[in-house]
């Protein structure tokens, strides 16, 4: 598999809550993760299908209230073990780095022409002035 591949089946796991969960790397044994993620904040969000954590840089997920074997988000090597905040809402991922550049996932995003994009690729071009 791709990791363009691998890309696509995170964002459509975390979108649509289809059964590409388990194409993700499993997390490591080692790092601890809630028993179920109840509410949003700056290290775990939740969707109708997913559950998504912040863990050391990097992001994990499953499904929805299924506890389930929490899988890494696969995200670039730039971004990977950097992420200081997650945000988690109806079809959209968004990542702060430690930098403060903002990227998200693009899962379903819509463009002028009312047409839905196939963008599954991650974007840092939003960047949040201080």
């Amino acid at each position: 598999m791709t990791g363009h591949s691998v890309l696509r089946s995170a964002a459509a796991a975390i979108a649509v809550g289809v059964a590409e969960f388990d194409e993700l790397a499993a997390a490591p044994e080692s790092v601890s993760f809630p028993p179920t993620v109840e509410l949003r904040d700056g290290t775990q969000g939740l969707n109708g299908f997913a559950e998504v954590v912040l863990r050391d840089g990097s992001l994990y997920t499953r499904p929805r209230e299924s506890r389930g074997a929490w899988r890494k988000v696969p995200t670039p090597g730039c971004l990977d073990g950097q992420v200081t905040a997650v945000s988690v809402d109806g079809n959209m991922l968004v990542a702060a780095d430690r930098n403060g550049w903002i990227y998200f996932d693009g899962q379903s995003a819509v463009g002028a022409d009312g047409v839905e994009l196939d963008v599954l690729v991650w974007r840092a071009d939003l960047v949040v002035a201080g």
